[in-house]
């Protein structure tokens, strides 16, 4: 009755396999290291713990039955190819023991068949303490899938087990690619592991050259290293709806090559490295730069619905890995939300929440080029809201509200060939309330800045400085701040124009230009409003922009013209002025924009009467 049972589970778990009627054989023997194995061969076949027992005959005590479905392995156990081993509850193996002490361990291994773990417990075993390895510093026992082989794990428990030993990790997946053609990738090793709790193993799980897998509903929780740990090429998996938490390290990895991965309503939360590394809630990774094996970027993965909280490190490090899509996460209360590092390119980080980390919210570091950065909502960040050190970046119709110090900030690597943050673009952000500038754009050259929206900063709305060149401002709003909506400041910051601004209601002033800046482009002088005609004087050949506030800024943008080349202009408003005082921006033909003129009232006419001789 038991193996009708697993029978029909295993036509149920792997479609397409047909079983047959069992013709076994198990013999003992030496594997590749002389160490004493069981193995296990009958292509096309099915088989179970208990039944392995049997046909072991004399040799039965390698294989220990303790009673209450729990059996401890004090071999190897090796299935052969295109065999089948199933250890479930329901065929009689409710637990299976892996003898692992100081004198040794064994190993669960398939190079070419198959194993299925169902309703089941499997961990390392210690005979003489009678509990679990807790020592991995001697080598524990592990469980390996090979080759073309499938490992399936569903509602079971694996914990103690694995060490730093190559394939030894604990539970893991492995294929290699053939030697005669060493340049093609193989990746036929692969299974099914949901609703399963990986615990105390050296990583929860690990994979290499795997693909066509799932892990839906699984706990990584308490392992030695990494919680989840795909590897080297490992491709189209989805991840749903797992934990990852308190590990040693990273609650998720992927590294070096992996691609085409779904992450989605996956949480990871407390994961600490006790070492001088950092854990991470999420990380995308090319694979360590000290291996023999060359890194390569993990691409075309998207990570979406997930939640990183309380993690030592990053909720989500993206480390050399392109094209990757990263969407509606919840990234809060790590070291910092959401890190794209060095030569991380191409990335769309757009919808996601990121908040109350205790750095920044999204930091770009240098060479972190053309990423998109779109529509999140960044806020109560102890840094930085958005923090950019790279080239050719979008950041677009993003929210930046109460972050200690920038919203936006922009600002080189110290060791950057070329100390600058050059062509990038921001529209349509809304940025709000954080504590010193809206946008500090530092060492910002060629930035496309439209749109864009800056209140109630604590100090500018937009600040340029540290050799701010050649930016392009058009159609920002900048109000509420503590002391300026726009100030450009420092001899070597020039180039930088505004056009078509809103600011107004700022504690200092509207739009200043401090320490030479801008070439030191003097503000118009607007020597009479009358009516609505405009007449002053600016930088020859300037062009000028006219604006109306209640008060001595720059609410609305009313219109331009273009001083002669003596620096004279007349600008005639054709319809009522929208405010009562009227000033100007001049900017001169190197794109160089002022501070405003000082702000003129709005003046009628005044006709005396007509009085006729005689009268």
């Amino acid at each position: 009755m038991k193996r009708a049972w697993l029978l029909g589970l295993l036509v149920l778990w792997l479609p397409g396999r047909v079983m047959a009627a069992p013709q076994m054989a198990v013999r003992v023997g030496l594997d590749e290291n002389g160490l004493t194995t069981i193995f296990v061969d009958g292509a096309g076949e099915t088989t179970t713990i208990p039944e392995i027992q049997t046909l072991l005959g004399g040799d039965a005590g390698l294989l220990e039955n303790l009673g209450q479905g729990v059996w401890l392995l004090h071999a190897n156990l090796l299935v052969g190819e295109a065999t089948t081993l199933g250890i479930t509850g329901g065929s009689g193996a409710a637990a299976l023991r892996l003898r692992s002490d100081e004198t040794g361990f064994v190993y669960l291994r398939t190079n070419d068949g198959v194993l299925v773990l169902g309703e089941t417990a499997v961990s390392s075993w210690n005979p003489t303490l009678q509990t679990v390895d807790e020592n991995d510093s001697d080598g524990r026992a592990y469980i390996l899938a090979r080759g073309n082989a499938r490992l399936d794990i569903r509602h079971s428990e694996v914990s103690y087990l694995g060490w730093s030993g190559s394939e030894s990790y604990g539970v893991a997946w492995r294929d290699v690619n053939d030697p005669a053609q060493p340049d093609v990738l193989r990746s036929r090793v692969t299974g099914d592991v949901e609703g399963s709790t990986f615990h105390h193993n050296y990583y929860g799980i690990y994979t290499h050259q795997a693909s066509q897998m799932t892990f839906r509903g699984n706990t990584f929780r308490d392992n030695i290293r990494y919680g989840f740990d795909p590897h080297d090429y490992t491709h189209d998996v989805v991840v749903e709806d797992n934990f990852a938490y308190h590990n040693g390290s990273h609650g998720f990895i992927i590294s070096r090559g992996c691609f085409n991965f779904v992450f989605r309503r996956n949480v990871a939360y407390e994961n600490s490295d006790p070492g001088d590394n950092l854990a991470h809630g999420f990380m995308l990774d090319p694979g360590s730069p000290s291996s023999d094996v060359v890194q390569a970027p993990s691409v075309n993965n998207v990570l979406e619905d997930n939640e990183a909280r309380d993690n030592e490190g990053y909720g989500l490090r993206v480390r050399g890995s392109n094209d990757n899509t990263i969407r509606r996460n919840n990234f809060h209360n790590n070291l910092q939300g959401i890190v794209l590092d060095e030569a991380s390119q191409g990335n769309l980080v757009v919808d996601n929440a990121v908040y109350t980390n205790t750095v920044n919210g999204i930091y770009l570091r240098g060479t972190a080029d053309h990423n998109q950065i779109i529509g999140n909502a960044v806020g109560n960040n102890v840094n930085n809201g958005i923090y950019v050190k790279s080239d050719g970046n979008e950041l677009r119709g993003n929210l930046v509200l109460r972050n200690d110090r920038a919203g936006v900030a922009f600002l080189p690597e110290r060791e950057a060939a070329v100390p600058q943050v050059a062509g990038n673009v921001l529209a349509d952000n809304i940025v709000g309330e954080n504590g010193i500038d809206g946008f500090d754009l530092r060492s910002a050259v060629n930035t496309i800045i439209t749109s864009n929206e800056s209140y109630s900063n604590g100090r500018h709305g937009f600040y340029l400085t540290d050799g701010a060149q050649d930016n392009q401002m058009q159609g920002n709003s900048a109000y509420g701040n503590g002391e300026h909506g726009i100030r450009a400041n420092g001899v070597e910051t020039r180039g930088n124009s505004w056009r078509e601004s809103s600011i107004y209601g700022n504690g200092v002033a509207g739009i200043v230009t401090t320490s030479d800046a801008n070439d030191d482009i003097a503000p118009p002088v607007l020597t009479s409003v009358v009516w609505g005609v405009v007449v002053g004087t600016a930088v020859p050949d300037a062009t000028l922009e006219i604006y109306a506030d209640t008060a001595d800024q720059a609410r609305f943008f009313v219109g331009q013209t273009v001083a002669d080349e003596n620096g004279r202009f007349r600008f005639t408003n054709p319809n009522p002025w929208p405010a009562a005082m009227i000033t100007a921006v001049a900017t001169d033909l190197n794109g160089n924009s002022s501070g405003l003129a000082t702000a003129v009232p709005a003046q009628t006419a005044t006709y005396l009467p007509i009085v006729r001789r005689g009268d």
